[in-house]
């Protein structure tokens, strides 16, 4: 019996040191969600404008470019649900905070990460390094222990192939802002790029989530103004090749909810979406600015938002 559990011990040695070199070389990659978190964590004690939302804002808001020290806490395909509580689990380290800047786009009210096939691996990741859960995230799942689970064992294996070299992210700002490129960006525009993802975006909504979001807005206006700090709404411009193909009716709808509650708590609402001040020469792609354009955007909300406001 002994000669056995020493038999057993040798055998899993090696392969408890190796899958555990596995799990710490990956618990040392770049991600998004781990820059975000610590370049939000030496920033949130003198941050006065805080950003929220998706890739549109990450990409298209430089706060470099605020007369107020800003900082952007957007994220890829971030929801309403993580915006709302990344800024109130996070109010009490930013003592200066002043006006928070929500954006809104025509799938704001229906999207949450789980109803994406491709996007809601993000929920685990938020988990896993904000702490956020999202309701109907599983407590007891290997990704919420395991890095190898968390990055799939098909992405664990490329990494280890190629000396985890492959982890790195994006340059991002030290003001959580993330540039991109312009490079080809005619290449990437198009009637049928932008209708692709147009329709793209359509086939995430969940209109049973419309009221739960709603609540969180409201949630968030409330605390916020409870505090003193403003709550600014803004729709971030598209190029036409994407606007042209979006549900008119929807997104209707989602701005005169967005008024209806703008007008309880007597905020305001900024809306950039067609805005034709933009041309394709700002655009990276169909819905998203490159650092060009982000550089004219952030310039028009400081100085119609920002400098109005407080």
């Amino acid at each position: 019996m002994r000669s056995a559990i020493i038999k057993m011990f040798f055998f899993l040695l090696p392969l408890t040191v190796f899958f555990g070199y596995i799990e710490y070389r990956l618990s040392q990659l770049p991600n998004s969600y781990k820059q975000k978190k610590q370049l939000f964590e030496q920033n949130a004690a003198s941050t006065e404008v805080l950003v929220l939302g998706s890739s549109q804002a990450l990409y298209g808001i430089d706060p470099g470019y605020f007369s107020h020290k800003g900082f952007n806490l957007a994220n890829v395909s971030q929801t309403i649900y993580y915006d709302k509580r990344l800024t109130l689990s996070n109010l009490d380290k930013m003592k200066k905070l002043k006006l928070v800047i929500l954006p809104i786009a025509e799938f704001s009210l229906y999207r949450q990460l789980q109803n994406d096939k491709i996007e809601n691996w993000r929920d685990y990741f938020y988990y896993r390094f904000w702490h956020i859960r999202y309701k109907t995230l599983p407590v007891f799942t290997s990704k919420n222990y395991s890095y190898i689970a968390l990055y799939t064992r098909d992405q664990a294996v490329k990494y280890l192939r190629s000396n985890f070299k492959q982890g790195a992210e994006n340059a991002m700002e030290q003001n959580g802002y993330e540039k991109n490129d312009s490079a080809g960006h005619l290449f990437h525009i198009s009637d049928s790029l932008g209708a692709d993802r147009a329709a793209y975006h359509k086939s995430t909504y969940n209109k049973a989530e419309e009221a739960y979001v709603i609540n969180d807005i409201d949630d968030l206006a409330a605390e916020l103004s409870k505090r003193g700090i403003k709550l600014i709404f803004i729709s971030l411009p598209v190029y036409r090749t994407y606007y042209d193909h979006c549900d008119r009716t929807d997104f209707e709808h989602c701005k005169g909810i967005i008024g209806n509650i703008a007008a309880k708590y007597s905020l305001k609402y900024y809306d950039y979406f067609t805005d034709n001040r933009f041309n394709i020469d700002d655009f990276a792609d169909n819905d998203h600015l490159s650092f060009v354009g982000a550089a004219k955007l952030s310039k028009i909300i400081d100085s119609e938002i920002i400098r109005t406001n407080l």
